[in-house]
């Protein structure tokens, strides 16, 4: 009895504890519900520190963007204020964007631009971003004269050449922060604040509307005191309306605000009172349990002794096992133990059931070959070199491999395990296989990444450079190393490695001013700033550098990126185009010109001084529309106005106009102006640009000029009848002079014959060289009057280029031939030429006998060769040559090299001068290379033709009796009665009986006295009145029925005449005709029709 009355007491002693137990832990659970209450209040605070952080952050970045619009290194306010107003566009809680210097504002949204601006606000604030050129964020404005409602300023540095010369500034609407504040999830009855840095209410979310009374307030004396004295976590203060909260405040590190998150009490102390009346009555009930269960537990105690001393070893063995077995039934990965035996068998004792092979029993390999087969082949050797070298020196075993499952799978495992040798000398190896399968997988994937962005890096046509936080290049592209020559990977504090100068202001770059610096160390975006350098290897480029911060998921900043482009070529057209802007000006000031710009959908003009001073307005006037149609002259006002109207509504696209001013100084002026549209996307009329220039002086002059065109009109009509008179003279002259020359040629040809011994055919030889320079001469001078008065005009066609040499070389051959000459023609392909086929001709005619005049022995050749979409005709020959200072000389009228006692047997001069003309003529480029002593090379140029020439047509002459024949008959038709009666005492020379008539009708008359038609026609080209030698052919052609040779003898050059012979297979000589080539067309021999046969 003594003995249950003690453990009783035992029991309820042991009991008691846990009464005093639960009911500390209720004080405990109460405690830890007001502890998760202010942990909620601090989370809730931290989570709006990070909004509004990132809400002035983002403002900042935009803010930075802005700054750095091309349109303020232009210096061009008024592009830099239409910008300011789309980006206002985009952020509805700014109020306005504000450009100034430390003065006064330059640029405000909230007024028109041009207006007057009002002072700085805020000007400590201001003064703060001057000095520390880093973005600055001021504390509430509330100012309800100067601003709707209340707001913060956020302000950063505009930064130009290293220098802050203005500050950009968004004033931003403090309500904004109201709807951030609301989405931090508010405990239910409690409210959030946030308070600038001078203690005054930014934003509150039990601020009604954006006017709230208490935004720009400050909080109560106790709130304050725990902001001052830094007091963190959940402390009790009074508000100014002497209501009791909790709070808990934090820093907004950025801007030097705090954000306060308050309760009411009663959620913070309820939940303790609750869990003190629970401690209260549980203590009661513990106590009653207490006492019931002190009978039973007695009872039990003694047989619960017994067995627990029994089981206490049993049981720890086997909770031990338990938990080893499930480690490793949930290890991820499997644990294995291999023995390396001293007689050395290697088994493997333990291997944890996960990457047991199918074929295992229960689990437990028996060989080591059943884990040796899971791994691939490629791998298997390098396990064993592994295990060999962790046996070898006791070093830990790390291994990693491709293992294949016994579905086919292949997986990648690391083996890991500790070695040991034991007593027995075995090896023993405890460690762990993790799959490592997706690790692998996110290595490839990442390796890809890096790769594919190395790829991207290395193909940017801009150069990029990686710095960390302290300024230190990291890495650079391949774009950089070509930029600067190549790049060394070392810190860009050193001046002597990066050289560079500020394009603008010729000021060096400063180690700390690089804009990638800037951006590493104090976060400053810096964008297209130019920069002269000096690359590595000692040349010179202008670079555009841009810095862009890097900032960590948190915000601070971890670096920065530096992008450099090469902009010499573009810098270097932009300083030509200023430089052509510079002499624009100078010439609109030299032209007496001025410029002008029209917006026209802001209505908004611009002029340059010198449009302000043509139309006589001060300088201080302000541009528009109707402050220059007030200078129109009354009468031609509306005719301007309308066509400017017509251009800004985009009837036409360019304007081009005199009208006429009335200067105030200078009275009435001529004004000419010229314009252009400029359309915007939507391709509506966006700008009209353009400019005027006074026209007065040259209006002057054309009424001058106008009044002296008249006599210029007759001064040309007397011109025009000049040359009438000179082509009727030439035209007179080719015929009338050539007459005489022609009867002395016939008469000679009837002397031949007649005149017996050696010195009476000596006289004769004599008179014929002098009549042949006389038609040389002749011939040139005539030719060369047509050339000079224009007369010649090229008939252009198709040619083929074969035919036309093989003619000439034919002609030229017996000229050859009697200097002993080999004359040759290398056509090689034929083709087909664009030109005159006469004046070609005429062209290598006169190359070809040039060179054989003045070649003694050797060769003269054609050649043929093709040049681009040209064929290149040379005439080489092995003559004299010609020095090269006299090459020009060669081509001017009676120059002839080497004949200074100016033999006529040489020529007279002026073949060479007519190939030039002919040549300009027919746009076909002449060449000459010679060397003295060697010979000499001609070349002449012709486009070949894109189409297809026509066949010429071979028509065959009658044979035609040789001089000695007899019985045929000649009708010889000449109005000239010398020259008829020469060829008709030459043809009965010949042996013909001939016909003579003066015209037509007299031939027609005597040939019908005949039974005969006539084997031979020749004719004079121009016979009385308008009749010419091809009406007679023709006509005698209808007359006769059995064909006849037709050869037409005229002193007519003119292609007229020579393409109607051609055209009916007439054969032209060109007078006056040496015997010899008469009788060359008379002797038989066949020859194209329509050709024209040299004299």
């Amino acid at each position: 009895m003594a003995k249950n009355s003690h453990n009783f007491i035992l029991v309820a002693l042991a009991l008691l504890p846990v009464a005093a137990f639960g009911t500390i832990m209720l004080l405990l659970f109460g405690q830890e519900q007001q502890k998760s209450v202010e942990t909620l209040l601090e989370q809730t605070a931290a989570s709006t520190v990070s909004a509004i952080q990132h809400s002035i952050t983002n403002d900042i970045s935009v803010l930075q963007a802005l700054a750095n619009d091309h349109a303020l290194s232009r210096g061009d306010y008024a592009d830099f204020d239409d910008a300011a107003r789309r980006v206002l566009e985009t952020r509805p809680a700014w109020l306005r964007i504000v450009l100034s210097d430390r003065q006064r504002h330059i640029v405000n949204t909230s007024v028109s631009f041009g207006s007057p601006m009002p002072l700085v606000m805020d000007v400590a604030s201001s003064e703060a971003v001057y000095t520390t050129r880093k973005p600055a964020v001021s504390g509430v404005l509330v100012q309800p004269d100067r601003l709707p409602e209340p707001v913060y300023v956020v302000r950063v540095p505009v930064v130009s050449q290293a220098r802050v010369n203005h500050t950009l500034t968004a004033f931003i609407r403090a309500f904004n922060l109201h709807d951030v504040l609301l989405k931090q999830g508010i405990p239910q009855g409690g409210r959030i604040g946030i308070i600038d840095q001078t203690r005054r209410f930014v934003a509150r979310t039990n601020s009604p509307d954006p006017h709230d009374r208490d935004i720009g307030g400050r909080p109560s004396a106790s709130i304050l005191n725990s902001i001052e004295n830094s007091v963190k976590g959940l402390t009790r203060r009074t508000t100014m309306d002497g209501e009791d909260i909790y709070i808990v405040n934090a820093d907004v590190p950025v801007v030097g605000w705090t954000a306060l998150v308050a309760v009411p009490p009663e959620m913070i102390e309820s939940p303790v009172r609750t869990s003190l009346y629970a401690a209260a009555g549980g203590g009661v009930a513990a106590l009653l349990m207490t006492l019931t269960l002190a009978g039973w537990t007695m009872r039990a105690t003694t047989r619960r002794q017994e067995a627990e001393s029994e089981l206490k070893t049993l049981q720890a063995e086997k909770a031990l096992e338990q938990r080893f077995a499930d480690v490793a039934d949930h290890f991820p990965g499997a644990i294995f133990r291999r023995v390396r035996h001293s007689d050395g068998r290697i088994e493997l004792p333990y291997v944890s059931h996960m990457i047991m092979p199918d074929d295992t029993a229960e689990g437990v390999p028996a060989t080591i070959e059943h884990l040796m087969e899971m791994v691939v082949p490629l791998d298997r050797q390098r396990w064993f070199d592994a295990m060999a070298a962790s046996e070898h020196s006791l070093s830990p075993l790390n291994f990693e491999g491709a293992f294949q499952d016994s579905s086919g799978g292949t997986h990648w495992l690391r083996a890991s395990a500790n070695v040991r040798r034991s007593g027995d000398g075995s090896t023993i190896w405890d460690g762990v296989l993790l799959d490592i399968t997706e690790l692998k997988a996110a290595e490839s994937r990442q390796q890809h990444s890096q790769g594919l962005l190395q790829l991207v890096l290395d193909h940017l046509p801009v150069g990029v450079f990686i710095l960390d936080a302290n300024g230190q290049i990291l890495s650079a592209n391949p774009a950089a190393d070509r930029i600067w020559a190549v790049t060394s990977e070392i810190g860009i504090w050193r001046e002597a490695v990066y050289r560079g100068w500020w394009a603008e202001t010729g000021e060096p770059v400063q180690p700390r001013d690089w804009p990638g610096v800037r951006a590493a160390l104090y976060g400053t975006t810096m964008l297209n700033q130019a920069v002269s350098i000096e690359c590595f290897d000692g040349s010179r480029k202008v670079i555009l550098v841009s810095g862009i911060p890097l900032r960590g998921s948190e915000g601070a900043d971890c670096g920065a990126v530096a992008v450099i482009e090469d902009v010499t070529v573009e810098k270097r057209n932009e300083q030509a185009l200023q430089d052509s802007e510079r002499m624009l000006r100078l010439a609109q000031k030299t032209a007496n010109a001025g410029a002008f710009e029209w917006n026209i959908q802001k209505n908004r003009s611009q002029w340059s001084a010198d449009f302000a001073h043509l139309l006589g307005k001060a300088e201080d006037v302000i541009p528009s529309f109707d402050a220059w149609v007030s200078a129109v002259h009354p009468e031609d006002r509306e005719n301007a106005s309308q066509s400017v109207r017509e251009v800004a509504q985009g009837k036409r696209d360019a304007l081009t106009m005199q009208y006429r001013i009335i200067h105030p100084h200078l009275g009435l002026r001529w004004l000419e102006g010229t314009g252009q549209l400029i359309r915007d996307g939507q391709g509506r009329p966006l700008r009209l640009v353009g400019f005027s220039m006074d026209i007065t002086e040259r209006k002057r002059a054309e009424q001058a000029l106008q009044a002296s065109r008249d006599e210029a009109q007759d001064a040309r009509r007397a011109a025009e009848r000049a040359d009438l008179a000179k082509s009727k003279f030439l035209a007179a002259a080719s015929h009338d002079l050539r007459q005489p020359v022609q009867s002395l040629f016939f008469l000679l040809g009837v002397l031949r014959g007649q005149v017996n011994g050696a010195h009476g055919a000596r006289a004769l030889g004599h008179a014929e060289e002098a009549l042949n320079a006389l038609k040389g001469l002749l011939d040139g001078l005539l030719d060369m009057s047509k050339l000079d008065a224009g007369l010649v005009s090229p008939k252009v066609s198709t040619v083929q280029l074969r035919p036309l040499l093989e003619q000439i070389e034919a002609e030229a051959r017996p000229l050859a031939e009697t200097k002993n000459l080999t004359l040759s023609a290398d056509i090689g392909v034929d083709c087909a030429l664009q030109t005159d086929a006469a004046l070609l001709a005429r062209i290598i005619r006169n190359l070809v006998e040039n060179a054989i005049r003045y070649t003694q022995t050797g060769t003269v050749s054609i050649r043929c060769r093709r040049s681009g979409d040209a064929i290149k005709i040379a005439v080489v020959d092995t003559g004299i040559g010609i020095p090269n200072d006299c090459i020009e000389d060669i081509f001017t009228e009676f120059v002839q090299i080497g004949n200074v006692e100016r033999d006529r047997r040489q020529g007279l001069g002026l073949g060479l001068a007519i190939v030039r003309r002919l040549a300009h003529l027919l746009n076909h480029p002449v060449e000459v290379h010679s060397v003295v002593g060697t010979g000499s090379e001609f070349a002449i140029t012709v486009p070949l033709t894109a189409t297809q020439p026509m066949a010429l047509k071979l028509q065959m002459l009658e044979p035609v009796p040789s001089a000695n024949s007899t019985g045929g008959l000649a009708l010889v038709i000449d109005d000239d009665p010398m020259v008829l009666l020469a060829l008709e005492t030459l043809l009965e020379e010949w042996g013909w009986r001939v016909i003579a008539a003066p015209g037509l009708q007299t031939a027609v008359d005597r040939m019908d006295e005949e039974d005969t038609s006539p084997r031979l026609v020749l004719s004079d080209y121009r016979l009385e009145g308008d009749l010419t030698g091809i009406n007679v052919i023709l006509a005698l052609r209808e007359r006769f029925s059995k064909p006849f040779t037709s050869v037409l003898l005229t002193g007519d050059t003119a292609a007229e005449c020579r393409d109607v012979a051609a055209q009916h297979g007439i054969t032209v000589m060109h007078k006056p005709v040496t015997p010899a080539a008469l009788q060359s067309v008379l002797s038989g021999v066949e020859t194209l029709s329509g050709n024209v046969v040299p004299a």
